[in-house]
């Protein structure tokens, strides 16, 4: 049967075989021993105030969740929800900001850092580590380098702020970030997540310096539109070897992208408008053109093979460049260039209704 505590301040251990165990503080609440609940959940909550642990709380395949708005996980605890549970972290109060990836720069914040975080027993299977909410206003920023082992899932209201490396040296399997209907995921790293499995981008985004997204066995997506912040065409590099990468939003479409770089031996797909100083694909998978028009100042270059799926555009100040099939079978290709000469190079064979080419020389 399940175990609720309506008001406690210390918990030296509790064991259920399989029922839920619930305990609630009005104040600080410590955890000093081991808790375990079998196949049933753990919810631990500090209310405002500072949760902390230095036991271990262990469930087979069920959640766990702490919620408080400071916490502490020492380096003796752990918490183990199985490979397929899940584990989730939330502030008491929507407006309290979440810093992680090193001891919080401010002191209203809830702050986590990758140590604390490691004291998770790693989520491979089915199950997240969430940290956050939809309900949570203040956002959230990543202050410090995140090495995470576990499935990660960031979730807030606000904005938020990617300030250092995902995934240097302990990439979560999964990386999974989502922000406010009407914010942004600002990203100020040069690394986003190395050696992951899947990446995905839930909200727009904001590329504030040149960023890589080193090389991922999984997909990596874009769910809506990616721009920079205006002060400089940043460039923005995406490695799926293993995988697909996924634009379903515009590119550039408010802020021009610098030079985009993508590399995948699957799918390449644009859902939406291009606009970026260059575009540049590798020589494995295809390239899905579906949004209509890709303009760049400079160059493009589809290494591989290009298909469209409605009358396309593509418009160069300088050259485009296909070293693969180009197939669109009732589609027309437009080729614009803004002088005389622009270059476009086509090699392979072509299965389209029509090609015009405008301002340019085709060869």
């Amino acid at each position: 049967s399940a175990l609720t505590v309506g008001s406690v301040n210390s918990i030296d251990g509790v064991t259920t075989t399989d029922g839920a165990i619930s305990i609630t503080s009005a104040d600080a609440l410590t955890v000093a021993q081991n808790i375990g609940a079998g196949n049933a959940s753990v919810d631990l909550s500090a209310a405002t105030n500072a949760l902390t642990l230095n036991g271990t709380v262990t469930v087979s395949g069920n959640d766990i969740t702490y919620t408080a708005d400071q916490m502490t996980l020492t380096a003796g605890s752990s918490t183990n929800a199985g490979a397929s549970g899940n584990v989730t972290l939330l502030t008491a109060s929507n407006g309290r900001a979440i810093q992680l990836g090193a001891t919080a720069s401010d002191a209203s914040a809830l702050g986590l850092t990758s140590a604390e975080l490691s004291t998770i027993t790693a989520i491979t299977s089915t199950g997240y580590l969430t940290i956050g909410s939809a309900s949570q206003t203040a956002g959230i920023t990543v202050v410090g380098a995140l090495d995470v082992g576990s499935r990660l899932k960031l979730i807030t209201a606000g904005d938020v702020h990617i300030d250092a490396a995902v995934g240097g040296s302990t990439p979560p399997p999964h990386f999974e970030v989502t922000a406010g209907a009407l914010n942004h995921i600002y990203i100020n790293t040069a690394s986003i997540i190395a050696g992951g499995n899947t990446t995905i981008f839930n909200s727009a985004v904001i590329l504030e310096m040149d960023t890589v997204v080193p090389d991922n066995t999984g997909d990596v997506t874009f769910a809506s539109t990616v721009d920079t912040d205006g002060l400089d065409a940043w460039n923005l590099t995406v490695n799926a070897s293993a995988g697909n990468i996924y634009f379903n939003g515009a590119i550039g479409s408010n802020d021009v992208l610098g030079d985009l770089i993508l590399n995948s031996n699957n799918i390449t797909r644009f859902a939406d408008t291009v606009d970026a100083a260059s575009v540049t694909t590798d020589a494995n998978g295809t390239t899905e053109i579906n949004g209509g028009s890709v303009n760049t100042s400079g160059s493009q270059t589809y290494n591989d093979n290009v298909t469209i799926d409605g009358t396309t555009t593509l418009t160069t100040g300088a050259n485009i460049t296909f070293n693969g099939d180009i197939t669109g079978a009732t589609f027309t290709l437009n080729l614009t260039g803004d002088a005389a000469d622009n270059t476009f190079t086509l090699t392979n064979a072509l299965t389209l209704a029509n090609i015009v080419v405008t301002g340019g020389a085709s060869t």
